[in-house]
């Protein structure tokens, strides 16, 4: 029974059925937004050929926060949601840290180092190779030691704690250049709405404690870069270029 207007659609005016399908909705939008947020970097990079839309640093810490957060599932199952969220996130870094990699001068990654205004440059070639093997390493790492709660959770507090300092890079280097060339306004935002939604999210579904954590430090370091944005704007012509003090 229900709605003849609605059922043709797979939709119900039953409570539950309609409860279900909102949260179906709600699954998919946490699982392909985070990712999705950077396509649109992706593309403007592309075609300003400016290798600046996104740090490397970043890129690199939600890779590795993904892959750990995939070998976690392995070992404490959690909403699958999360997983799929993960996998895109590994695959769109990748893609970043490519293209990042093409657009720079000599195919090298720029990785902030510390708080100064130094940065290692690493070969795209060795960078790739190196993620290789530390994905092979800490999968087969876990493997041996999935039996063990103890390191489950370690394996998930490593992920969720990369994952909250992953705007750290950005903000190192946007006080290194002091300025935020090159960084999309869109996207910080998108990284704001994005970390209040998932937060709730994560407190909606129940997730495990790691998880919740993980997205209060996220919106807190969110702030900070858009403070940055402000307190930088003057550094910035609208066109880009960086002023001279």
């Amino acid at each position: 029974e229900g709605d003849p207007f609605l059922k043709p659609w797979g939709i119900t005016s039953n409570p539950q059925s309609a409860s279900r399908m909102a949260a179906n909705i709600g699954g998919m939008v946490m699982a392909v937004l985070p990712s999705a947020v950077y396509v649109p970097t992706y593309f403007d990079m592309l075609r300003k050929r400016d290798p600046q839309g996104v740090s490397s640093g970043v890129s690199l810490l939600l890779l590795v926060s993904g892959l750990h957060r995939i070998q976690f599932w392995y070992g404490k199952r959690f909403t699958p949601v999360l997983l799929w969220q993960a996998v895109l996130m590994v695959s769109i870094q990748l893609l970043l840290l490519r293209l990042s990699c093409v657009l720079r001068k000599g195919g090298h990654v720029e990785i902030p180092k510390g708080q100064g205004s130094e940065v290692v440059l690493v070969q795209g070639s060795s960078l790739a190779w190196m993620i290789a093997a530390y994905a092979l390493t800490t999968s087969l790492v876990c493997f041996l030691l999935i039996p063990y709660p103890s390191f489950v959770e370690a394996v998930g507090a490593l992920s969720v704690t990369l994952e909250a300092c992953m705007a750290i890079p950005q903000v190192l280097d946007n006080h290194r250049r002091k300025s935020t060339q090159g960084l999309s306004v869109v996207l910080v935002l998108s990284w704001i709405g994005g970390d209040l939604f998932k937060t709730f999210f994560f407190l909606v579904d129940r997730s495990p404690v790691q998880f919740v954590m993980c997205g209060c430090a996220q919106i807190a370091i969110d702030l900070v870069v858009v403070a940055q944005m402000y307190a930088y704007r003057r550094h910035t012509y609208p066109g880009g270029n960086v002023k001279a003090d």
